[in-house]
C-alpha cells in the first residue's frame, strides 16, 4: 500500500459535489473497505489509512496519515506475530468511522461504517454551506474540516470558499495560525490558490523573514515559491558573500541554485586554478558540465592551461578524453585544443576518417579533413563520382568540385547531351559557366 506523506491527495471523486441532494433527504451512513499501516511523518508515528467506498454511484478512494491518538479501541499494531481481530473508531465533528477487520504482520484491513453527524450539516449551513450532500460531508470528515476551522478562516477574510478549497486547505494544513504568521510577515489577503501553493512548497513566515535578511523584502508570491523550489536561502547566499562575491540579485541566486553552483563547487574550481570574475561564469561552467572531473580530464589529455571560456567551449562541442584517444589511434595525436574543437564542430569523427581511409584517402591533414566536412566531401560523394568514371581524385579536386556543385548527376546530364570524357577542370568550368 503506497504512502505519500501526511495526506494522499488522490481523492477520486467523479464530481466535486457528489450529489445535489441534501444530507437530510438521504441516508446518513456509508460503508466501505479500509487498509492501514503505520508510517513515520515529521518524526511522528502515524497510521496511514486507505479508504475505498462508493456514494451515490461515485467511487471514492482516499488515503490519509493520521495521528494514532485520534483513534480509540483496538487500533492496528506496528506488527503482529499472527492474525488478530481489530475494532477501532475515529470520531470527528462531521461523523464517526467504525473500523472492523484483521491484522496479520504489518498489514491490516477490513470494512468500515461511517455515520454522519446531522448537526454538522446544520452548523455548516449557518456558515454559508447549505445543503451538504452525504458525499460532501464524508469528504469533509475524511480531512477533518471542522466548523471552528471554517469560522476561523472566515474571520481572516476567506469567506465563500468552495468545498474543494476547504478540502485543499485541510490537506495542506493551511491553518489560521499559518495565515496569521504570513500576515505578520507582510503577506495578508493571499489568494486561496496561493496559500495552498505556499504550503506545498514550504513558503512560511520564517522563509519570508530569511529572504528579508538577505535584502529581498516585498517579494512577489511567485518569487517566494520560486526561491523555495530552488533552495535560495540565507546559508547559500552568505557562503557566496564570504567568498568575495558580494550581494547577488535574487534572480542570480535562483540561477546558481538551479545549476548547482555552491561554495563547494567554487572552491573546487579555484583549487584547480579557475577563479571566475563573476558568478555568471561559474553558472556557465555548470550548465555545460565543466566540473573538477572534466578539468582533470582535459589536463590528462594534454590540454592544460585552458581558461574558463576554453573549457566551456570544449565541453559544449564534446571534446573529451574518449574523442582525443580515438583520434590518436588514427594517427592524429598532439592536436591543439582549437583543432579538436573544429573537428567536433564540423563533424570530423573517427568513423568519418576510417570511411575515407577505406576509399584510399589516408594520412589527410587536419585542415583537409575539415575542408572535406565543411564542403560535403563524403564517402557517398566519392563513390558516386567513381561510378561515373572519376575515381582516385586528389583531395583538393574533390573539394573544388563540391564548392562549384559538380556531382554525379551533373556528369550524367552532360553525357545525355553527348558531352563525355571531360577532365575535372573542364567539368568545373562548365558548371561555373552555367551548364
Amino acid at each position: 500500500m503506497p504512502r505519500h506523506g501526511k495526506y494522499l491527495p488522490l481523492l477520486v471523486f467523479a464530481a466535486t459535489t457528489l450529489s445535489p441532494v441534501s444530507l437530510s433527504a438521504q441516508q446518513s451512513t456509508v460503508t466501505g473497505e479500509w487498509e492501514a499501516e503505520w508510517s513515520r511523518w515529521d518524526d511522528q508515528l502515524r497510521l496511514y489509512l486507505d479508504i475505498r467506498t462508493r456514494i451515490d454511484g461515485h467511487r471514492i478512494h482516499s488515503g490519509s496519515s493520521i495521528e494514532g491518538n485520534e483513534f480509540t479501541g483496538d487500533v492496528p499494531q506496528r506488527n503482529t506475530s499472527g492474525r488478530i481481530q481489530l475494532q477501532f473508531k475515529l470520531d470527528r465533528e462531521a461523523g464517526t468511522f467504525v473500523f472492523e477487520g484483521t491484522q496479520n504482520g504489518r498489514e491490516a484491513r477490513g470494512d468500515f461504517t461511517w455515520t454522519a453527524n446531522t448537526g454538522f450539516a446544520s452548523d455548516m449551513s449557518r456558515l454559508g454551506y447549505p445543503g451538504l450532500s452525504l458525499g460532501d460531508q464524508f469528504r469533509l470528515c475524511l480531512h477533518n474540516v471542522t466548523t471552528n476551522y471554517v469560522a476561523a478562516i472566515q474571520d481572516r477574510g476567506y469567506r465563500n470558499l468552495a468545498l474543494d478549497d476547504l478540502v485543499q486547505f485541510a490537506i495542506f494544513d493551511v491553518s489560521a495560525g499559518y495565515m496569521d504568521a504570513m500576515a505578520a510577515a507582510g503577506y495578508d489577503d493571499i489568494p486561496a490558490d496561493d496559500l495552498v501553493r505556499f504550503r506545498i512548497h514550504g513558503v512560511d513566515s520564517e522563509y519570508v523573514l530569511e529572504l528579508a535578511e538577505l535584502g529581498f523584502d516585498h517579494m512577489s508570491r511567485d518569487d517566494l515559491v520560486r526561491g523555495r523550489i530552488h533552495g535560495v536561502n540565507l546559508e547559500h547566499a552568505k557562503d557566496l558573500a564570504d567568498m568575495g562575491y558580494g550581494r547577488s540579485s535574487f534572480d542570480d541566486l535562483v540561477r546558481l541554485r538551479i545549476h548547482g553552483v555552491d561554495s563547494d563547487y567554487i572552491r573546487e574550481m579555484v583549487d584547480l586554478g579557475l577563479e571566475a570574475a563573476n558568478l555568471g561564469q561559474y553558472a556557465q561552467m555548470r550548465i555545460h558540465g565543466v566540473d573538477a572531473e572534466f578539468v582533470r580530464e582535459m589536463v590528462d589529455i594534454g590540454l592544460e592551461g585552458l581558461n574558463i571560456s576554453g573549457l566551456v567551449e570544449m565541453s559544449i562541442h564534446g571534446v573529451n578524453a574518449e574523442f582525443v584517444h580515438d583520434m590518436a589511434e588514427l594517427g592524429y595525436s598532439d592536436l591543439s585544443g582549437n583543432t579538436l574543437k573544429q573537428f567536433r564542430i564540423h563533424g570530423v569523427t573517427p568513423r568519418f576518417i576510417e570511411e575515407m581511409g577505406e576509399l584510399g584517402y589516408t594520412d589527410l591533414s587536419p585542415n583537409t579533413l575539415e575542408q572535406f566536412r565543411i564542403h560535403g566531401v563524403t564517402p557517398q560523394f566519392v563513390e558516386s563520382m567513381a561510378e561515373v568514371g572519376y575515381d582516385n581524385l586528389p583531395a583538393k579536386t574533390l573539394v573544388r568540385m563540391r564548392i562549384h556543385g559538380v556531382n554525379a548527376s551533373f556528369v550524367k546530364r552532360l553525357e545525355q547531351r553527348g558531352i563525355k570524357d571531360l577532365s575535372t577542370k573542364e567539368l568545373i568550368d562548365m558548371k561555373i559557366h552555367g551548364w
